[in-house]
């Protein structure tokens, strides 16, 4: 999925880290190929659908970063 590596290639450790916890605490599973929801049994979805960087933060319910405000 492009914009989940678009995503991880322009943020910085730190944020990466973080959108991952989130996605954990939320039920998602995110990485630099794509954000997937785990199941109750912790089997992963099919990849959810992603047409922008926009999504994967509406996914984790979190405000949009743009790449040049992603250094925390």
């Amino acid at each position: 999925q492009y914009y989940c590596e678009l995503l991880y290639f322009t943020g910085n450790d730190q944020l990466n880290r973080h959108m991952r916890i989130v996605a954990q605490e939320k039920g998602y599973k995110l990485n630099e190929y794509s954000i997937q929801k785990v199941g109750s049994t912790g089997v992963l979805s099919k990849p959810l659908a992603v047409q922008s960087e926009e999504d994967i933060f509406d996914y984790l319910q979190m405000d949009y970063l743009a790449p040049d405000q992603r250094n925390m």
